[in-house]
């Protein structure tokens, strides 16, 4: 049997996809991780190593970031493209929505490699919120051959689309697996007095972005008295911005992005969290923390429906009052991880069952030269 390729371009995609890697690996099935280079290796890499996937498995693409987005992602797809034809694997696991996900489902459709997506069939039904995930989500949904919904209502939308694959499963959202196994180890936290706040979406660049961060500095000198985890994006067009409208605010802490270990951590101490992060609005719902989601659109309604989650506009006009909300309630004892319809912290098990289930993997075999792929 021919290895499993997992295709990982960033770090959420590390997140999600290393506790597959891993369970694969446990079982003795035949799997390898292509690092695209989308993410700098050294915020991708870490993050495998924290969950368990040694440095034998890891192999790195020949991809390099270019300024434009049409130049960077055709590039991405030659590469990862490359990779998979010199590589033969015998299934393409890729996840989310990302631009690698696409490459390397769009790879293993063109070299006629089966493609199995984990965390298939979140939508936002609209093109440009997310921008161009949801582009990527819904031409990958074409091509795989294996769909992983995380929830039934994400499997409801793929087969309202009719997307053309009798392969279904639902797995929960192996997210949720990397959050329960750091959580765990990290035990139990006291919580501060601390808001957590990222930023990153494309689609609110420019005018959209600075009326967030307008009506973020406002909330933060409304609330003096509280902290402020300003955790700044690499990409100098927002981590600039973020810095001049944020940074001189006096219960500003800002930091570059954190470890995965670290960022659980805050997580676990936080009172609440502004985001417009998709990986973030998971693990505030597994973790039970009030959020401010700042978009127009999210494929995560769970956290709106359980309660925890209010979305505020990607320009920001809700925050003041939803912190007011956040900051009025009682603080728990403690932020700890739960089961929720989103996950409860085993999906990779499922994921694996389903590639086995579909003769898409298969043991590693010891030879005389010593391991290789069955």
């Amino acid at each position: 049997m021919k290895p499993a390729l997992a295709v990982i371009g960033t770090r959420p995609e590390a997140i999600k996809l290393a506790p597959v890697v891993r369970e694969l690996a446990d079982r003795e099935l035949a799997v390898e991780v292509l690092v695209t280079g989308q993410h700098e290796v050294d915020q991708v890499v870490p993050v495998l190593r924290t969950l368990g996937i040694g440095p034998e498995l890891i192999r790195f693409g020949s991809y390099r970031n270019s300024s434009g987005v049409t130049e960077s992602i055709g590039h991405l797809i030659d590469s990862v493209s490359a990779e998979i034809s010199g590589r033969n694997p015998g299934v393409v696991l890729v996840q989310g929505d990302t631009a690698s996900t696409f490459a390397g489902a769009l790879g293993g459709f063109l070299r006629a490699v089966p493609v199995a997506h984990v965390e298939a069939g979140l939508r936002t039904h609209d093109l440009a919120h997310p921008f161009p995930e949801e582009g990527f989500r819904q031409a990958v949904a074409r091509w795989a051959s294996l769909h992983l919904a995380p929830t039934e209502a994400a499997l409801k939308h793929l087969l309202l689309e009719n997307v053309f694959c009798d392969d279904f499963r639902v797995t929960g959202n192996t997210g949720v697996d990397s959050l329960r196994i750091i959580s765990e180890s990290i035990g139990e936290k006291p919580i501060l007095d601390r808001i957590v706040f990222t930023l990153h979406r494309r689609e609110s660049w420019s005018e959209s972005m600075r009326s967030i961060l307008r009506n973020v500095r406002r909330a933060m000198d409304s609330y003096s008295a509280t902290e402020f985890l300003v955790v700044r994006h690499p990409n100098p067009v927002v981590g600039d911005e973020t810095e001049r409208y944020l940074g001189s605010a006096r219960n500003a802490t800002v930091v570059p992005p954190l470890e995965y270990p670290a960022m659980v951590e805050a997580l676990l101490q936080a009172r609440g969290i502004l985001t417009d992060s998709g990986g973030l609005q998971e693990e505030a719902l597994a973790l039970g923390i009030p959020t401010l989601v700042m978009r127009r659109r999210t494929e995560r309604p769970e956290l709106l429906q359980d309660g925890e989650g209010v979305l505020v506009g990607n320009e920001g006009a809700g925050i003041e009052s939803g912190l007011a909300q956040i900051l009025s309630r009682e603080v728990p004892q403690a932020n700890t991880f739960r089961a929720t319809v989103i996950g409860d912290g085993f999906a990779s098990r499922r994921v694996v069952d389903a590639l086995l289930e579909c003769a898409l993997c298969g043991p590693v075999r010891v030879g005389a030269q010593g391991a290789q792929r069955a």
